[in-house]
């Protein structure tokens, strides 16, 4: 096996230790067996590694996975991921513990050295959205002053045409605020309820509703999904009077129906509206749902028919969601 088995007795001292120890650390077996568990680890991990068995022998129980520094025979520093059971007789008396080590060390850089990169890169982003942001309100400055100058009407066109592309490439650095969010925390349960736009509807929609009790685990970014849900039908609805949000099952997955009665999708732009830049607006907005659901496998599809509304169904796989309760 490429990782260490072991097994300790109530002293602490090895027992059994498997060969795999002199690849991980440089000691063969015959060197380990007797010496006390403290003598693979190194300096600083002897404080952690101590206080783990005695929280062995005091409770007993089972221990989650821990890491310890650990130390190679050649002096270099190593992180070893260790998992632990209890080792008891056959009259069921506690023996000792027993388990698997592991060599995590490579992993660990890996993971520190990505940390490292997404923090530079975060405000990297940050850094540049601020700049390019107050650029643009100096620009939109300054064309709201010869807008009032102007005195040619043939000119106000281009005028306007060019605010609007200003305020388009506003909307998409504010785009980048929200993307960057994007799996920067970890996944949870979400109650459905909490995450529809009820305040967002408008006067004039009635929201319909049949959710209650339904979790989904999903990114924290979720309710994002249903906010730019609302918002895509109210832009592009037409005439929409009415929004419903209800649950069916198909096959072992869960589907979460999302429909309007406005003019609906075109069958040949189904599948294009989820992609980057396409529609009238940011074209960000079905685009950010897609990325969303996609950090935890949900998949999102427009089934509607054209003409009678559109149907956004977000498809979540077995054992990401769980059904109200009965």
């Amino acid at each position: 096996m490429p990782d260490m088995i072991w097994e300790i007795d109530l002293e602490g001292k090895f027992r059994y230790i498997s060969p795999t120890v002199k690849t991980i650390m440089g000691y063969s077996p015959e060197e380990v067996v007797g010496q006390h568990i403290l003598f693979l680890v190194s300096e600083q991990g002897r404080a952690l590694a101590e206080r783990k068995i005695k929280d062995h022998l005091v409770t007993g129980q089972f221990a989650g996975p821990f890491e310890v520094p650990g130390r190679h025979r050649d002096g270099r520093d190593l992180v070893i991921e260790i998992r632990s059971s209890q080792a008891t007789d056959s009259d069921g008396n506690l023996m000792g513990f027993r388990g698997v080590a592991r060599d995590v060390t490579e992993w660990k850089k890996a993971g520190d050295a990505i940390r490292r990169a997404n923090r530079q890169l975060t405000l990297l982003g940050s850094v540049t959205r601020h700049d390019v942001l107050n650029r643009i309100t100096v620009l939109l400055g300054y064309l709201a002053i010869v807008k009032r100058k102007c005195m040619d009407p043939g000119q106000e066109v281009y005028l306007k045409k060019m605010e609007s592309a200003i305020d388009q490439l506003r909307a998409q650095m504010e785009f980048t605020r929200i993307y960057q969010n994007l799996g920067s925390h970890e996944p949870r349960w979400i109650d459905l309820e909490t995450v529809i736009p009820r305040t967002q509807i408008p006067e004039t929609i009635t929201l319909v509703t049949d959710i209650c009790g339904v979790r989904v685990f999903a990114d924290a970014m979720f309710e994002k999904v249903f906010a730019n849900l609302l918002d895509n039908s109210i832009r592009h609805g037409g005439h929409v009077t009415e929004i419903r949000v209800t649950c069916h099952p198909e096959g072992t997955a869960l589907v979460i129906a999302w429909e309007d009665n406005g003019v609906g999708v075109r069958a040949g732009k189904k599948e294009q509206i989820f992609r980057q830049g396409v529609g009238s607006n940011t074209g960000l907005g079905l685009f950010l749902i897609r990325e969303i659901l996609a950090l935890t496998g949900i998949e999102i599809r427009e089934t509607g028919e054209p003409g009678s509304g559109a149907r956004f169904e977000i498809v979540v796989p077995e054992g990401l969601y769980l059904p109200a309760r009965t």
